[in-house]
């Protein structure tokens, strides 16, 4: 059984405007709404558009229906001019036959050659039939033809030429297009913590799969992901304000996408507080945060590693702050927040960091050298820099010697031979200092130039 969706009659129009080139949305009627191999054609919308500006106006006659009606186009310098039509959302279809009707006054207003082209990204085109020569038995004729070909396209072009002719008419194009793969069955939509959680069955010889999102039923349906090689995907946003978000999945063929499923929602979940902040006491924190709209209750997490994972501190929390205490000197402590509403848990704020000061190093040495001393040291973490403090005598002011930045050794090379001296380190961040390191001791050894003086 042959099964067409021939574009044919148009239930408005509705004018994008026009710079260079014309489009005009056309609606496809439902009458023609039929069962493509198993997948569904649903009314849509698609674009026409036209090379010829003059003639901007009568471009969607060539889609409206009526054979009464016609488009009227200028041919300059035996140039011609296209014709396009563009399926919304880019979904690919393949063109099996196509009807070109000519006009209703004279033979020599009628298109006498074309090029039919297809493109999925409007700028790579590829010529799928070519015909030249052609005669129309009488007037509003329609003449059918079969592209030698099984790719799918978003957009089809025709090229027309009318040789010595100043003006052409035309008053039908007919598509009969077939789907190129048939959309997934079965999508399942879930709401998770802070994201929605998608599934469906597999399409045999689908290399792929493209997931649409909208704030409504009605779309438009926005492509969140592509390429998706598994029958799942977990869209984590950033979502709207709606109350419940909806997506459609579409079958890819190579670089053609296909029809799209029909539509599934899910609950959209709350989005994250805004504006999270930390205040840092001596052992412990507090977080503050914009409330999220909608948000009834929150839940703070914490780790010691920026990237997770992350564990719950806190839970149906209603005021938007949260207190954390007794936590260590020397760590670094990691937070996101999020709302809670319908029960389930929405989207995490950007982690923020709460850094304390770091801890004493360990394992300083001291080796003397000739007029000097090489002090070396652990690395100690969060530390930033270190500054060397010296004594030179028991009793005496400690004196800061210098800051390191770029290691865990310093040379000293103020040190007096046979002086004993005591140095000690003290790590750095932005938050603070720790406590001094453990002390060592040394005496800088005279050079032996010295003794023959």
């Amino acid at each position: 059984m042959k099964i067409q969706a021939c574009f044919l009659t148009a239930l408005s129009l509705c004018w994008l405007g026009s710079a260079g080139s014309v489009n005009a949305a056309v609606q496809l009627h439902d009458k023609h709404v039929g069962r493509l191999q198993g997948a569904e054609l649903s009314p849509d919308w698609g674009v026409v558009s036209t090379g010829d500006q003059a003639s901007e106006k009568m471009a969607p006659r060539t889609f409206d229906g009526f054979r009464q009606t016609s488009w009227l186009t200028k041919i300059e310098n035996g140039e011609g001019t296209w014709l396009e039509f563009r399926f919304k959302d880019d979904v690919c279809w393949v063109l099996w036959e196509y009807s070109i009707i000519n006009g209703m006054v004279s033979t020599a207003r009628d298109p006498q050659g074309w090029e039919l082209q297809g493109s999925r990204d409007g700028e790579t085109w590829t010529t799928i039939d070519s015909r030249k020569q052609q005669n129309f038995v009488g007037r509003r004729w329609a003449k059918t033809y079969r592209p030698q070909t099984t790719d799918a396209y978003s957009r089809y072009r025709i090229h027309f030429k009318s040789d010595g002719a100043q003006v052409m008419e035309v008053s039908e194009v007919d598509f009969t297009v077939k789907p190129s793969i048939l959309p997934p069955e079965g999508v399942l939509a879930e709401a998770e913590r802070g994201c929605a959680a998608l599934k469906w069955q597999a399409v045999e010889g689908a290399t792929g799969y493209t997931v649409r999102r909208a704030a409504s039923p009605e779309g438009p349906y926005t492509i969140v992901a592509s390429g998706v090689t598994e029958t799942r995907y977990t869209d984590t946003g950033p979502f709207g304000d709606s109350e419940t978000t909806h997506y459609k999945v579409s079958s890819e063929l190579s670089d053609a996408r296909g029809l799209m499923s029909t539509s599934v929602s899910v609950l959209t979940p709350v989005s994250a507080p805004t504006n999270l902040r930390v205040k840092q006491g001596a052992d412990s924190v507090v977080l503050e945060w914009t409330p999220s709209p909608k948000a009834i209750a929150y839940v703070v997490r914490r780790s010691l590693l920026r990237e997770g994972p992350y564990s719950v501190v806190g839970t149906m929390i209603t005021a938007p702050a949260f207190s954390d205490g007794g936590l260590s000197p020397g760590t670094a402590y990691h937070y996101v927040v999020s709302g809670v509403a319908n029960g389930k848990e929405g989207v995490e704020t950007a982690p923020v960091s709460a850094v304390f000061p770091p801890l004493a190093p360990t394992t300083l040495t001291a080796e003397p050298g000739k007029d000097s001393v090489t002090l070396n040291w652990s690395a100690v973490a969060l530390a930033t820099s270190y500054k060397v403090i010296r004594v030179e005598s028991p009793g005496e002011t400690k004196a800061e010697l210098a800051s390191v930045t770029d290691g865990t050794t310093f040379t000293d090379a103020t040190a007096s031979p046979r002086r004993s001296y005591v140095y000690t380190v003290v790590a750095v961040n932005d938050c603070g200092t720790s406590a001094e390191s453990p002390a060592v001791s040394a005496t800088a050894v005279r050079p032996a130039s010295w003794w023959r003086r």
